[in-house]
C-alpha cells in the first residue's frame, strides 16, 4: 500500500511511503521538496521474514575494539522557564518537545538541546558557546537534512537542523532568543 502525504504549507516536506499490508514493515520511503521534486529515497531491494530469529543473527557483527567511546555525563533536566533561552513565533504546527542541557564528545561546555516537532518532522536546535573558530551562519544543506546558524553578538552559537525545508530550520533557529 502507498501512502501519500502531502503538505499544506511550505514549511514542510512531501512523503510516499509504501507498506506492506500483512506485515507493516515500511519498504520505500520518498521524501519531497519543493514543486514536488524527489530529495531522498530509502528501499529494501531484498527483504526475508522469518518466523524465528536464529540466536546467531542476534550476536554482534563489530567487535567494537576500533571505536573511541564517550559516556555522557548526565546533566540536570531543564525546564523551558530556568533556562535562558525561549522560542518565538513558530511554523505552525511546532512545539516543543524536549529541552535538555548536554555535553557532546570531545567538549567540556554544556549544549542546550531543544527538539521541536510537529508530530512527523522534527528539529534539533542546539545552543552552545561558539568554539575559537567562526561560527557557522547561514544554511547547509546535504540530502533531506537542512541546517541553519547563526551566531549572536555574545559569542552564542544557535544552530537548528532537521528534515525539513530551509525556511523552517531558519524560522526555528531566529524563534530562538535570550529569555527575560
Amino acid at each position: 500500500t502507498r501512502i501519500g502525504i502531502i503538505p499544506r504549507d511550505q514549511y514542510r516536506f512531501g512523503y510516499g511511503l509504501w507498506i506492506d499490508q500483512e506485515t507493516g514493515l515500511l519498504l520505500q520511503a520518498e521524501v519531497f521538496g519543493e514543486q514536488g521534486a524527489l530529495i531522498e529515497q530509502l528501499m529494501f531491494t531484498e527483504l526475508r521474514i522469518l518466523e524465528t530469529i536464529p540466536e546467531s543473527m542476534l550476536e554482534p557483527q563489530l567487535a567494537g575494539e576500533d571505536f573511541n567511546w564517550f559516556p555522557e555525563t548526565p546533566l540536570q533536566a531543564m525546564e523551558d522557564a530556568r533556562s535562558g533561552w525561549t522560542l518565538g513565533q513558530l511554523p505552525p504546527g511546532f512545539e516543543l518537545v524536549l529541552h535538555e542541557r548536554r555535553r557532546l564528545p570531545g567538549s567540556e561546555q554544556p549544549v542546550e538541546h531543544l527538539l521541536l516537532s510537529d508530530g512527523l518532522a522534527s528539529v534539533s536546535v542546539y545552543v552552545e558557546k561558539a568554539g575559537t573558530v567562526d561560527g557557522f551562519n547561514g544554511h547547509s544543506q546535504m540530502g533531506a537534512v537542512n541546517a541553519y546558524g547563526r551566531l549572536l553578538d555574545d559569542g552564542i552559537q544557535i544552530t537548528a537542523v532537521g528534515e525539513v525545508p530551509a525556511i523552517t530550520v531558519e524560522a526555528i533557529g531566529e524563534s530562538v532568543r535570550p529569555g527575560d
